[in-house]
């Protein structure tokens, strides 16, 4: 194995003799499960390939060198994509997105096989190149290139798996993926094609949020907010890791948006808090001198470096024991760092970036949130306060009309001018309710349905510091095509 490229699967040769044992013991040949999972797959693919929309057209690609006529030359895995009535692809990390919801485990993308990703999605050596050159790489959610696909959905099945997953599986696609000829609104298309949009638009800035510590609460200044170099003040400075430096998020502990802080300016302090336990208080600034030595540690964000110093033991021990996770620690983002401020947005533009995942700054529109609340369906009860704090965005603006900020160059906040940099993609983290820590399927599954598997909402904004500058609430937003 001297050539092995990679880390060996040790944890799978680990398991070897226990999964052989567990086999034994129930009783199991593999003969027995390659016609069980076999059977599964087969039930799936029959299932997929009779799906039809509304319109006759077929609901999924199904790519396969054979119909699952003999368990002995077609393995337990069924790989496919899906399409809309129109015959347009849907992206496989919609796919994936909305499995998640229903506690399905799918794998997307190439499977670590580009050979055959290449052969049964039809593409060209250039094909490749073109979806190289767009940004896709192997692992991320660059699912259409040019609305064609950069790789597959696949389910597979083993020995536990039973008929009621199966069907799981399909009432998923049936729910959510097939066109039953309803007179639902096509979503931001139909907006945007009875919607003539001007030149200038006016609104107003109708809130502020900042997330000092990423993934936690939001904090809300009620009138201005200074801008640095990487964005809001204190916004994404502080970061949680565990005992390997992995950085934290809502996808690991749900409960890290019950946390809340609060910003004390003038007292150089940031008190967190949640509820049934006692507070605790950091400073918001500290000099290089006054770290301690050996307190300088690394992680990464979105697999670019940063480099932050710990916190102390204090506040470890106050978020290991109020989450219930042993090992956490408090990291803060070093303001003197050549590593921090060498990182820079994902989103196309140089700005620098604080330990945000993509941009400077996220926007949303208030006429865009109301609207995505009127087609929730009722028995959700998701309450307009609820969705604006599910969306974590920084500026909430209000526009007359939904989606207008999608179609915008630049955006002067009073006479702060910023750059669009991008439309944010949705996932389920969108399903987290950030007053509970609870997580559902919606609005997740109506963006999808409405936004016909483009899940974007909100939009990404830079703006390069060339003076002091702060943003007001109530001030004048204008956007500029």
């Amino acid at each position: 194995m001297q050539f092995e490229d990679g880390t060996l699967p040790f944890l799978s040769i680990m398991a070897i003799k226990h999964g052989l044992d567990t086999l034994k013991r129930l009783g199991l040949s593999m003969d027995l499960i390659s016609r069980h999972t076999f059977n599964l797959a087969k039930y799936v693919f029959d299932g997929l390939a009779s799906l039809r929309h509304s319109n006759n057209a077929p609901v999924a690609v199904l790519y396969h060198d054979n119909n699952f006529q003999d368990f002995e030359v077609q393995g337990a895995i069924v790989n496919f994509n899906l399409r809309r009535s129109d015959r347009r692809f849907v992206g496989y990390a919609e796919v994936l997105h909305i499995a998640n919801l229903y506690g399905i485990q799918l794998r997307t993308g190439c499977f670590c096989n580009p050979g055959a990703c290449q052969r049964f999605l039809n593409l060209t050596a250039d094909d490749v190149r073109k979806h190289f050159d767009a940004g896709h790489v192997c692992g991320d959610q660059h699912d259409l290139v040019d609305d064609y696909p950069t790789g597959s959905v696949r389910v597979s099945f083993g020995y536990m798996s039973t008929y009621e997953d199966a069907d799981k599986f399909l009432e998923m696609i049936r729910k959510c993926f097939v066109d039953h000829g309803t007179t639902i609104s096509r979503g931001i298309r139909a907006i945007q094609e009875n919607t003539e949009i001007e030149q200038v638009i006016s609104g107003s800035l109708r809130n502020i949020f900042l997330y000092p510590v990423k993934s936690c609460g939001s904090y809300s200044p009620q009138t201005s907010w200074e801008l640095t170099e990487t964005g809001l003040k204190y916004d994404r400075r502080w970061m949680i890791v565990n005992a390997a430096g992995a950085c934290m998020s809502q996808k690991q502990i749900k409960q890290l948006c019950l946390i809340r802080p609060t910003l004390k300016l003038r007292q150089n302090r940031m008190l967190l808090t949640f509820k049934g336990v006692r507070q605790i208080s950091l400073p918001l600034e500290i000099m290089e001198d006054e770290i301690k030595d050996g307190s300088f540690c690394n992680s990464k964000i979105c697999g670019s470096k940063v480099r932050g110093y710990d916190c102390g033991d204090e506040v470890a021990d106050w978020l290991s024991e109020t989450l219930n996770k042993p090992g956490l620690r408090l990291l803060r983002q070093c303001d003197f760092s050549e590593d921090i401020t060498g990182r820079t947005s994902q989103k196309g533009t140089s700005a620098a970036l604080s330990l945000a995942n993509q941009a400077q700054y996220l926007l949303i529109n208030l006429a865009s949130i109301r609207w995505l609340k009127d087609k929730t369906p009722s028995d959700c009860n998701l309450p307009l306060s609820s969705l604006i704090n599910r969306f974590r965005a920084n500026f909430l603006v209000e526009f007359d009309k939904p989606f207008v900020e999608n179609s915008l160059n630049e955006i002067h906040l009073g006479n702060v001018p910023f750059k669009f940099s991008g439309k944010c993609t949705r996932c389920q983290m969108i399903c987290i309710d950030q007053e509970t820590g609870t997580i559902s399927k919606e609005p997740l599954q109506t963006l999808s349905k409405e936004l016909e598997g483009n899940i974007c909402f909100g939009v990404y904004l830079s703006h390069k510091i060339s003076q002091s500058a702060r943003v007001n609430t109530k001030r004048l937003v204008t956007g500029y095509l």
